[in-house]
């Protein structure tokens, strides 16, 4: 049975080889399609508005790093962006 987080990451990850896809199409070196796919991954992926969106977040940066389309180094921030986000929220409710 497949979870939100799933179906999130199976989103992005399509997104991904969509733009792979068109990039090839249109003529793109593999570098070159290989970027877009890395940029509509990340564009796809949740945005950190809400405790679960930023769930889903970290769920899409782990699975990007696997995937190739994250590298540590922008996975670095993108979970601390998360972990400041999460406790923005969790400040707000106080």
């Amino acid at each position: 049975m497949a979870t939100v987080s799933d179906d999130m990451v199976s989103f992005a990850y399509s997104a991904a080889q969509e733009a792979e896809h068109m990039a090839r199409e249109a003529g793109c070196s593999v570098a070159e399609a290989k970027l877009a796919g890395s940029e509509a991954y990340k564009n796809a992926m949740p945005r950190l508005t809400s405790h679960g969106n930023a769930r889903l977040h970290i769920a899409c940066v782990a699975a990007g790093v696997a995937h190739g389309y994250i590298d540590g180094k922008q996975a670095k921030l993108m979970l601390y962006a998360a972990q400041l986000a999460l406790a923005a929220l969790r400040a707000s409710r106080l």
